[in-house]
C-alpha cells in the first residue's frame, strides 16, 4: 500500500492481503464519512460559510465514494479467488454505506438551502 492509502490489488495479491485491504478501505471510508459529517454540520450551523467548506465537502465525498469502490472491487476479487460469497465483507460495506444516510440527508439540506439563499 502506498502512502496515499490507495492500493490497487494485482494478480498476485493473496486472500489475506485482500481482507486487510478491505478492512483498511472500510476504515478509511468511515473516517471520510466522519469528516464529511463534521464539515456539513459546520456549514449548516454557519460556523463557517458553506462556500469555505464546499471544496472540502466535495473532496471528502469523492474520497468516501472511492474508498467504497476500492473495498467493493477487493471483495469481488476475494470472491473470485475463494469461489464463495463474502457475506461478512459485503455486510460491512453495506453497513458503512447505510451509516452515511443521515450525513447525505444533511448534505442535501445544505445544498438545497444554499440554492435558495
Amino acid at each position: 500500500m502506498g502512502g496515499n492509502g490507495k492500493h490497487q490489488p494485482n494478480t498476485t495479491t493473496g486472500a489475506g492481503e485482500l481482507i486487510a485491504l478491505i478492512l483498511r478501505e472500510l476504515d478509511a471510508a468511515n473516517a471520510h464519512l466522519a469528516a464529511l459529517r463534521e464539515a456539513v454540520s459546520a456549514a449548516l450551523s454557519k460556523a463557517v460559510t458553506a462556500r469555505e467548506e464546499q471544496k472540502r465537502i466535495a473532496e471528502l465525498k469523492a474520497d468516501l465514494d472511492a474508498a467504497w469502490k476500492r473495498a467493493s472491487r477487493s471483495i469481488e476479487r476475494l470472491e473470485q479467488m475463494s469461489g464463495t460469497p463474502e457475506k461478512h465483507a459485503r455486510n460491512a460495506l453495506s453497513e458503512s454505506r447505510a451509516s452515511a444516510r443521515d450525513t447525505f440527508d444533511l448534505l442535501w439540506t445544505l445544498i438545497t438551502t444554499n440554492r435558495s439563499e
